[in-house]
């Protein structure tokens, strides 16, 4: 998989998701490490996606 030619902010996600991943002291990027990364980068369309499905957005915010 060549990471090069991802989007920048997918690189900023797997970035984020490996860095999430290290600091739980775990040696692999788990779902839930992604979902984090993905959720703990600037706005983005997923956090406007799960702003119009979720009325529980304040309880993503305060586990990420």
């Amino acid at each position: 998989m060549d990471t090069r030619k991802f989007t920048i902010k997918t690189q900023e996600s797997l970035q984020k998701a490996q860095e999430i991943a290290l600091e739980n002291q775990n040696q692999t990027i788990d779902n839930c490490h992604l979902a984090l990364g993905l959720l703990n980068i600037d706005e983005n369309l997923v956090h406007q996606i799960i702003k119009r499905m979720a009325p529980i957005w304040p309880i993503f915010e305060a586990r990420s």
